[in-house]
């Protein structure tokens, strides 16, 4: 028994020896075949014409990276135009697809001609005259050359080049070369001119810019001076800027905040943040301008400190930026306060690069490139804001990939308007002239921005020259068409656009000399009673010394509040336009302190609940609040005279004389008047007109 399990052993030993044996033949067979194939090959290599082949595939293959890593650095541009505006970057001037005057992409056929005579070009030194052969005893003749590219989903260079090879008495022929790149510079170019089309359409880097200042500012000197904000305080403290310091910060906001800005549905990750207050400000920089996803794509921005940066806010003083004050009276129980008005308007510019990465596509080092490593193609786009206005949108062709629907809606919900992109095509009428002359120069003015409305929609028509002149065409407008003229120190215009050549003449600011008259309400209804007249004439008084007024007037440029002592006068600045007047009448009266108890408040005959008022030495009495208008002609006038309703208030009252409901100005500003059991009403529009404030 034990001799058969010996035998058996060494038969399996005999049969593993015999396959490991058979295994071992068969590798070292394939191994020898291998060998002889590559031999093979080398001698093949080793012919005249393999090795001409070889070295122009070989040069062929060197000027087409040479080519495409110039066309990745430079915006698609291997010879960069004369003409054209560039942005330096990392050594290389490269070009913009958009400027704050033009879009300058370059197309893609271009960009395939471009790198054809490129490749046509430099394989010339590559080659050179094919002089390393000739010292090997080889001859080659050169024909002509022809190169043909084609951006596809590949990078793919066609070469017409007929060489004749003469080696040893025997003639060879070469003519077709060709190299194919794994780069989808199609894909990555539609990409590219999209981005640059809606930036010109949508303007979002603008969009972005705004909503940082928004952001970003705040009445407090390290933040961005604010858009507009009020502020009140006791002690009559402020904050200011130096124009310097807030170009600084802006400067740092958007060199950190640009890479934020992203596109749905390409590769990126979020910064992890657990507040939503952040998370919710990282998605608004996030834009849908895709209808479908391209998850190989990585796209970014960016802004480079180091870059071109313009910067200017107005309105400034002497290099700082200082709210408007005004100093408030003390009244009943109330301290003296300071009202600042703070109200910014900004210049921003800046260039934005653009990077397009496909991860799918060949990275190219030197002269060898690696697939699926990633291809990243720049270019750069000029954003501006002028007075926190974006560039005029101008509308372009977008290709099928873009979610024009969406985008649309988007950018409607962020400006809150119905935008009308194609105003500014519709550029129909004939062309118009405006001259515009400084009113007390009689001098033509310069640089007054003219800005069409048709509806909420604008459109930026220019500005005018040193003549003070602008000659363009106007868009078509189905409804009220209107044209705002502006210039910074100058009163704006607002008007109904004509077809035709218009002249316009604009206002400084002009100081008028304020004095504040008042009409006792009880003579006025007197009169009233006994002519059947609204009239105030002969009615009016000035202000006593225990009087003084606030007033408050706003419109196109808001005036602070201001205040008047009474029989003292006053100075404001205005400009012909329309206003809102708010002048509340303050009289220094003795109030006399007394214990009061419910019945004064609910006319009950039982007291309850008695308290003790304080004596008071001031009170508002009465106020007005009504419509005027500054008209062109009142500018050549010094004084302006405003008119306010007086109570008939003795100068020393109790509590309940003053909480009696007993005034004839009423807060609907109909005027209530008792007399013999009868009351007299006169509304408000009867009296109106003669409350209007007066120039002289």
């Amino acid at each position: 028994m034990k001799k058969k399990a010996q035998v058996t052993i060494f038969i399996i030993i005999g049969i593993i020896v015999v396959l490991a044996a058979g295994v071992g033949i068969y590798f070292y067979t394939q191994s020898v075949q291998q060998q002889a194939a590559a031999e093979a090959e080398k001698a093949i290599a080793e012919t005249p014409e393999a090795q001409v082949r070889n070295y122009v595939e070989s040069c062929l293959k060197n000027s087409v990276l040479k080519g495409l890593e110039l066309m990745r650095l430079q915006g698609g541009y291997i010879s960069v135009p004369n003409d054209i505006e560039t942005l330096e970057i990392d050594g290389y001037k490269v070009p913009y697809w958009l400027t704050d005057k033009e879009m300058k992409i370059p197309s893609l056929i271009y960009m395939q001609d471009e790198l054809s005579r490129y490749v046509a070009y430099d394989l010339q030194f590559c080659i050179n005259d094919f002089k390393t052969f000739a010292e090997k005893g080889i001859s080659v003749s050169i024909t002509s050359l022809n190169v043909v590219t084609e951006f596809a989903a590949s990078v793919n260079v066609n070469m017409k080049y007929p060489l004749e090879i003469v080696a040893a008495d025997k003639t060879t022929t070469l003519e077709d070369f060709s190299l194919s790149i794994p780069i989808n510079f199609e894909q990555i170019y539609t990409m590219a001119s999209d981005i640059a089309n809606i930036e010109s359409t949508y303007a979002f880097l603008e969009e972005h810019t705004n909503k940082m200042i928004s952001m970003y500012s705040g009445v407090n000197e390290n933040s961005l001076p604010p858009l507009y904000a009020s502020r009140f305080n006791i002690d009559c403290s402020r904050t200011t800027w130096s124009v310097s310091e807030a170009e600084l910060l802006m400067k740092k906001i958007i060199a950190k905040t640009v890479p934020y800005i992203k596109v749905e549905g390409t590769d990126f990750t979020r910064p992890k943040t657990g507040n939503p207050i952040e998370s919710g400000v990282l998605d608004g920089m996030t834009y849908r301008f895709f209808a479908q996803a391209h998850p190989t794509l990585m796209i970014d921005f960016e802004y480079n400190p180091e870059w071109p940066f313009k910067f200017n806010i107005v309105p400034t003083k002497g290099g700082k930026i200082v709210p408007e004050k005004t100093k408030s009276p003390s009244m009943l129980i109330l301290p003296s306060f300071c009202v600042f008005e703070y109200r910014s308007k900004y210049d921003v510019e800046y260039p934005v690069v653009v990077s397009i990465t496909d991860k799918e596509s060949a990275r190219i080092s030197g002269n060898v490139f690696y697939p699926n490593e990633g291809f990243t193609f720049k270019f750069p786009l000029y954003s501006f804001i002028t007075r926190n206005n974006p560039r005029t949108r101008e509308i372009v062709k977008l290709s099928s990939f873009i979610n024009t629907d969406e985008l649309t809606a988007a950018f409607k919900e962020l400006t809150n308007k119905t935008i009308d992109f194609s105003l500014c095509q519709r550029l129909e009428s004939p062309e118009t002239k405006i001259t515009v002359k400084d009113y007390l120069k009689n001098q033509p003015l310069p640089n007054v921005d003219v800005v069409y409305k048709c509806g909420d929609s604008e459109c930026e028509i220019g500005s005018t020259d040193t003549n003070g002149q602008l000659a363009a065409k106007y868009p078509s407008c189905s409804g009220n068409a209107q044209i705002v003229l502006s210039k910074f120190g100058y009163a704006d215009i607002l008007t109904d656009y004509k077809n035709q050549d218009m002249n316009f003449v604009l206002f400084n600011k002009k100081e008028f000399t304020v004095k504040v008259k008042k009409i006792n309400l009880a003579d006025y209804m007197q009169n009233y009673i006994s002519t059947g007249s609204y009239s105030t004439s002969g009615l009016d008084a000035d202000l006593q010394e225990s009087e003084s007024a606030m007033i408050t007037i706003t419109g196109l440029e808001p005036v602070s509040l201001m205040y008047i002592p009474g029989g003292e006068i006053d100075s404001m600045p205005l400009s012909p336009g329309k206003y809102n007047l708010s002048l509340y009448l303050i009289k220094n009266i003795n109030i006399r302190g007394e214990e009061l108890n419910s019945s004064v408040f609910n006319n009950e005959s039982r007291p309850t609940n008695s308290t003790t008022l304080p004596r008071a030495s001031q009170v508002i009495y009465n106020s007005l609040n009504l419509e005027f208008e500054v008209a062109n002609d009142d500018m050549s006038k010094n004084f302006l005279t405003l008119y306010a309703f007086e109570e008939p208030i003795s100068g020393d009252v109790r509590w309940r004389d003053l909480l009696a409901d007993s005034s004839i100005l009423q807060p609907t500003g109909e005027l209530r008047y008792r007399q013999d059991n009868r009351e007299i009403v006169i509304a408000k529009e009867k009296y109106l007109s003669y409350m209007k404030p007066r120039f002289s």
